[in-house]
């Protein structure tokens, strides 16, 4: 029986793809670069489903350098994430050889890349409803609305108010709570383990669409301000990706240039865990398109985002 082709290649970035897919996308990566890649599981979805990743590791082999973790597809509907963090991905492994400048990422750091944390819900975008953002998770007692907002569901300020919803209908439910959901509870576990082994972990983003926005901490309280560092990376990274297509970013405090948010992946992995370099972006575009960004706009965004990415890794400490 003959092999199919290798989906890792460029083409796959001119299109939207199903989840079974994107899994053989990684795989393919791996077998294109066994000495530099391998398959990572970062979790367990709602339903049983590996959160499944891709390790990308330098000349100290896997498991050595700190890590830099990046979650894509929190949210069901944001397909653009899981499109750009596997492009960058791609330009991470296809690079290795021929950069110095991405030699040097990879040979530094340990990146831990997961293009669908959400895969239950990332499904049911694609055969049910487009704009699903949550889970899957069962309805709680008293109500028929299925799903918890996984980035609403992490041990951080969960309790307090106006940074989530308590009502299970609604798109930002928070959760019976913190942890109730397994995606949540199972990421939160494989990157406090990775920050308390010797490796540690170096950054951690989060990356959403649509509204072309980069985020520092806090979000879950709108008078602290983040560190000078933080908000001066976060600035490169939007000049960084304006300088290629002229594309506008915004940036800040989440709390401050957008909403309240508790119970944030970002703030927990901040606050909790303890990642120095912690991030959340909102990428392509303001509201034209929204989530339903064009399959025409993959390579761009991730090319851009790719500038600003470069920037952080070349300025970080």
């Amino acid at each position: 029986m003959r092999k199919a082709a290798s989906l890792a290649i460029p083409a796959w970035f001119n299109a939207y793809h199903p989840y079974a897919d994107h899994l053989q996308f990684l795989s393919d990566l791996v077998t294109a670069y066994p000495s530099h890649a391998k398959i990572v599981t970062g979790g367990t979805s709602i339903q049983g489903k590996p959160i499944t990743g891709i390790n990308i590791f330098g000349s100290s082999g896997s498991g050595v350098k700190p890590a830099i973790i990046w979650h894509a597809n929190v949210h069901a509907r944001e397909w653009i994430t899981s499109m750009t963090v596997e492009y960058m991905a791609y330009q991470l492994l296809t690079n290795y050889g021929n950069s110095t400048e991405i030699k040097g990422y990879v040979d530094k750091y340990d990146f831990y890349i997961f293009p669908i944390v959400n895969p239950d819900g990332f499904i049911y975008s694609q055969t049910t409803n487009r704009m699903w953002r949550k889970n899957r998770q069962s309805p709680p007692s008293g109500s028929s609305c299925y799903g918890r907002d996984i980035n609403r569901n992490w041990d951080i300020h969960w309790s307090d108010t106006g940074g989530a919803s308590t009502n299970p209908c609604d798109e930002t439910y928070k959760g019976t709570a913190p942890f109730d959901a397994s995606e949540t509870r199972t990421l939160a576990a494989f990157q406090n383990a990775k920050k308390n082994s010797t490796q540690g972990v170096a950054m951690y983003i989060d990356w959403h669409s649509y509204s072309q926005m980069f985020f520092t901490p806090y979000g879950f309280d709108c008078s602290l301000s983040p560190p000078t560092e933080l908000l001066s990376l976060a600035k490169g990274f939007t000049t960084s990706l304006k300088a290629v297509y002229g594309t506008q970013y915004t940036y800040g405090s989440s709390c401050q240039i957008i909403y309240k948010t508790t119970g944030s992946s970002d703030d927990y992995s901040y606050v909790v865990t303890g990642v120095k370099y912690t991030f959340a972006a909102e990428l392509r575009d303001t509201g034209t398109y929204g989530f339903v960004l064009p399959a025409n706009q993959i390579y761009p965004t991730g090319i851009e985002t790719w500038a600003g990415v470069r920037y952080l890794l070349t300025n970080m400490k």
